[in-house]
């Protein structure tokens, strides 16, 4: 593909681009459409341990997101998603666990907030 950041004679504004898209965690839980883990499985997101998550590393590709630690604007959204369900009900021991670092997504974004103060 060609390299959308070079200025070129034929760029065409709103045109076809090359997408860049960032695959932060993969985790083999089953999740419906809603977000929703399916109550069938065994495996909900608040019992699942890191041994389901997928760590991959390749030329192209790498799970978990290798700077994904560093970035708050990353591990907030996650957050919200390790304290709540679909219904936003409020889960205290729903939590996403790193599966290198095996840290919850809350502990990773208090590392960055408390380092920034």
């Amino acid at each position: 593909g060609r390299n959308v950041n070079t200025k070129s004679e034929d760029y065409v504004r709103f045109g076809p681009r090359v997408v860049d898209l960032d695959i932060i965690l993969f985790d083999e839980n089953a999740v419906d459409g809603v977000g929703n883990v399916d109550e069938d499985d065994d495996d909900s997101i608040g019992s699942h341990s890191s041994s389901s998550s997928l760590i991959m590393q390749t030329e192209e590709l790498e799970i978990p997101h290798p700077r994904m630690q560093e970035r708050e604007f990353v591990l907030a959204p996650m957050v919200d998603l390790e304290n709540t369900d679909g219904d936003t009900t409020i889960h205290s021991d729903q939590k996403i666990i790193h599966p290198i670092l095996n840290r919850s997504m809350s502990e990773l974004l208090g590392s960055i907030l408390q380092s920034n103060n």
